[in-house]
């Protein structure tokens, strides 16, 4: 009989402990996992920074913005963007950065306070479409917890990559596999120099990166709209009063919209259609600048902004990129006019130095042509009436010869 009961006893304590082990393992399995300590065939990830589980408050501060009607608002590729048009404050230039490589253009703007000093950058990045990851791990491919990812809506999904904490450990068994959903997600879609992330509202989260230059706060903006993933990047000086007025206008104002090609033609068209004063300057060029990010491959619109900003005064930093990308791009600058001060390197002089010249060239074949044409001296108007005189009594003679004849 006693061995029945230490048997019996021996074998409830082993299917407890096996119980117990079998319940505690998923945390055990999570914690590690979650800590970057284990990985298996159901689930493993890259080791990434503790960062990436805890999300940050993002602070907006609404600053003193001033009069709004110096702003307007220009579409780069898929964003609403607003720039200071008529801002005395402000100095726009356009960043157009070639790949030779990729052959793909990389489009933004160079915005410059007092003293002609950087305060801030925007970068337009091509939008994307967020995957599903519900096939990336064998742990996801499991019935119960496929239910479960399923449950989420895209939008909630989205909501919380930006704000939900995936440190802890004792939480239900839903929550820890939607969690390492997360975990998957945030690793796939935050770049990997990330130093902190969080959600500016429902629809927006804010990747905070590491900057090159100390000075500036670099920062990924990305949107879900439409099932669609905006993104741009902004560069925004530190304890600068202007360049947190402009993080603050792009953060608050942009808006996106899908751009195209007719929309290009529509604004080269609101181009032609400004008085010569504006279109020499920045804002003629937000126009051409704006119709360039929706086509690319079309020249005419570079060849326009170069064309115009040489007319103007003072758009030295303006034309500098244009020349350069269009100079790693075409192999021209596709200049027309000499503009002094600028500061390029030497072999873009050669090039616009060498297409003044063949433009010298061409205008004094046209002009010698126009030269080698018979000459006509301007008659007195009492010269002109002795002129129709002569020519009348002419055709009388011709008529009377043929009566003659007849």
């Amino acid at each position: 009989m006693k061995k029945i009961i230490i048997l019996t006893t021996l074998f409830f304590s082993v299917l407890l402990a096996a119980g117990a082990v079998a319940f505690a393992f998923p945390y055990y399995f999570y914690s590690k996992t979650i800590k970057g300590e284990y990985k298996s065939r159901w689930y493993h990830v890259s080791d990434f920074d503790p960062k990436v589980l805890s999300p940050e408050r993002v602070e907006l501060e609404e600053p003193n913005i001033g009069n709004d009607d110096l702003w307007q608002k220009f579409q780069m590729k898929d964003t609403l963007v607003p720039l200071p048009v008529r801002n005395p404050f402000y100095f726009v230039a356009p960043i157009l950065n070639f790949n030779k490589q990729t052959k793909k253009t990389r489009l933004g703007m160079t915005v410059y306070g007092t003293g002609l000093r950087k305060i801030s950058k925007i970068f337009f990045v091509s939008n994307a479409v967020m995957n599903s990851e519900l096939r990336s791990q064998e742990l996801f491919k499991l019935p119960i917890v496929a239910n479960i990812l399923k449950s989420k809506t895209p939008e909630e999904v989205w909501m919380d990559m930006f704000t939900k904490q995936l440190g802890d450990w004792n939480i239900p068994f839903s929550e820890m596999a939607y969690n390492l959903y997360l975990l998957q997600l945030r690793l796939k879609l935050f770049p990997g120099n990330m130093i902190s992330f969080g959600a500016l509202n429902d629809s927006t989260g804010i990747v905070r990166l590491e900057s090159k230059n100390k000075d500036y706060i670099t920062e990924l903006v990305m949107t879900r709209a439409r099932g669609v993933i905006y993104s741009y990047l902004i560069l925004t000086e530190e304890n600068n009063r202007d360049s947190n007025v402009l993080r603050y206008k792009f953060l608050r104002d942009i808006e996106f919209r899908p751009g195209s090609k007719s929309l290009a033609s529509i604004l080269y068209k609101e181009f032609k259609a400004l008085p010569f004063n504006k279109k020499v300057d920045h804002e003629g060029m937000f126009y051409l600048m704006s119709a360039f990010s929706h086509d690319l491959e079309n020249r005419e619109y570079l060849k326009q902004m170069i064309f115009w900003l040489e007319r103007g005064e003072d758009n030295q930093k303006q034309l500098k990129p244009l020349y350069e990308f269009a100079s790693k791009k075409y192999g021209k600058v596709f200049t027309n006019k000499l503009v002094e001060d600028l500061k390029v390197d030497p072999e873009i002089l050669l090039k616009r130095n060498i297409e003044l010249e063949r433009a010298r060239e061409i205008r004094k074949v046209k002009n010698k042509k126009i030269d080698d044409r018979p000459q006509t001296r301007n008659l007195s108007q009492e010269e002109r009436y002795k002129e129709r005189v002569r020519e009348s009594k002419k055709v009388k003679r011709i008529k009377e010869n043929r009566m003659i004849m007849d």
